[in-house]
């Protein structure tokens, strides 16, 4: 079973239909089999190298056409010693988690079971978060607004974004705590400060809203920075969040080394893949750090794998949803999943779980490969 065809669509960046975010453009990837089988993945799209990103899949594409589709670990090691020269940056890592994604869709349906029972996993619910981000202009009324519809649905857990609103920490400090005493006790609020400020501002800041009892303190500054993240975590209370755009267990390996995050937030359209992204999680729960999967991607098939993962991994996690992402995938696809009271259930289907009308996402696409 050698794979025959490789196709990319990216989907230009469209306006939600709620109007509260400008959604990124999507990249998602097509492999077909010899013998009929197909299976889809999707790729971390970076802004600004949307159109590098595509280059790229015509480059891992042409690696990965007419070798063996089981082979998921040699196309991973071909990636990465004959195009990276084992030096992948974030571009190549995104590109290659897609189609390594595709690549355990077709192995589940060719085995006829969902990929979580290949990863010695089982079909149970998780709790998802509500990510609140918007890169359109918006008021904290919008804000309580949102989370309020939200809670008539029973979502209980939600990431806010306090330096969408100023750029002062202090009054981000305040703002929260407003926001918690609005809000009240009965919701879980995750806040990502998207790299905003330094060690010292973070530990300041996070002290500053221990009376909002976070749920976790996300990313105060970048994930390449270990050792500062590792200073921040010994000095604050609060869960200490960080690794949605690393990539592969050698970069999550040194986060753990140096004790710098309570909770790791890998993507498995980012960090590798299926296999990475279950590779890193039994790493970190070696060292009883949890994970909780990212995932700024589309809700079918991004959220799909993630889904399966978490299937397969230890312990109680809880996933990121992005509700203003959902028209995208309705418009050309289904995912054999069930949204319910704030969770999320997988079912049974083989592979990934995805069905894709692949005529209607071709003629939704900005821009199509073949290769």
């Amino acid at each position: 079973m050698t794979v025959k065809y490789v196709s990319g669509y990216l989907t230009a960046p469209a306006m939600s239909p709620s109007g509260w975010m400008r959604v990124k453009s999507m990249l998602f990837v097509r492999v077909e089999t010899d013998d009929g089988f197909i299976g889809w993945g999707e790729c971390y799209t970076l802004a600004h190298r949307e159109q590098a990103m595509l280059y790229l899949l015509e480059s891992l594409g042409a690696v990965l056409v007419g070798h063996d589709a089981d082979d998921v670990a040699g196309f991973v090691s071909r990636v990465q010693l004959q195009i990276a020269e084992q030096r992948p940056g974030i571009d190549l890592y995104c590109v290659m988690s897609g189609l390594e994604m595709a690549l355990w869709d077709i192995r589940g349906k060719r085995m006829g079971k969902p990929v979580y029972e290949l990863l010695g996993g089982e079909r149970r619910s998780h709790r998802l978060y509500l990510n609140c981000w918007s890169n359109l202009p918006i008021s904290i009324d919008d804000m309580l607004h949102k989370i309020e519809r939200a809670r008539e649905r029973r979502v209980d857990a939600f990431k806010l974004y306090p330096f969408v609103f100023t750029d002062d920490w202090r009054e981000a400090a305040e703002l929260l705590t407003e926001l918690r005493s609005t809000i009240g006790d009965e919701v879980d609020i995750m806040i990502d400060c998207s790299r905003k400020l330094d060690e010292s501002r973070s530990i300041e800041f996070c002290r500053a809203v221990e009376s909002a009892r976070l749920y976790w303190f996300e990313e105060p500054v970048s994930s390449r920075d270990a050792v500062s993240l590792s200073n921040i975590r010994r000095q604050i209370t609060t869960p200490l969040v960080s690794g949605e755009s690393v990539c592969g267990l050698v970069e999550f390996r040194t986060l753990l080394h140096l004790e710098a995050v309570d909770i790791i937030n890998p993507d498995v359209a980012c960090c590798g893949g299926i296999a990475e992204l279950t590779q890193i999680a039994q790493l970190a729960s070696e060292q009883a750090v949890e994970v909780s999967p990212h995932n700024y991607n589309s809700m079918l098939i991004g959220l799909a794998a993630s889904v399966q993962v978490a299937n397969a991994l230890p312990g109680k996690l809880i996933l990121e949803y992005f509700e203003d992402h959902v028209a995208l995938g309705q418009a050309f696809g289904a995912c054999d999943i069930s949204l319910d009271n704030g969770s999320v259930l997988s079912g049974n289907t083989p592979g990934l779980g995805v069905h894709i009308e692949e005529h209607k996402l071709r003629e939704l696409a900005s821009r199509v490969i073949d290769v």
